[in-house]
């Protein structure tokens, strides 16, 4: 099966865009981690989450207008990752 272009340049772009949130979240967890003592990693995750969806409401709103089917996928791709913890390296 060939892949049309459109998709493998969107999946270039996401490739790209994952690569320079990871290094956020490891610029991050390396500010943060050691202060997890006194601040649960837990709370930090939160944090950016909410940080990004009030800087970005309009993906909230994005997910909203298109129904709840949207919300049901990225939610059960959250809960998928979730459930393979001990599979991962």
């Amino acid at each position: 099966m060939t892949e049309k272009p459109e998709f493998a340049l969107a999946d270039t772009a996401i490739t790209l865009a994952a690569a320079k949130i990871e290094q956020a979240m490891v610029e991050l967890l390396h500010t943060t981690l050691p202060l997890s003592h006194a601040v649960p990693t837990d709370y930090v995750v939160e944090r950016l989450m909410y940080g990004l969806l009030e800087r970005n409401p309009a993906a909230l709103d994005w997910l909203n207008r298109h129904g709840g089917d949207h919300s049901m996928r990225l939610a059960n791709v959250l809960m998928d990752w979730r459930d393979t913890w001990g599979e991962r390296p």
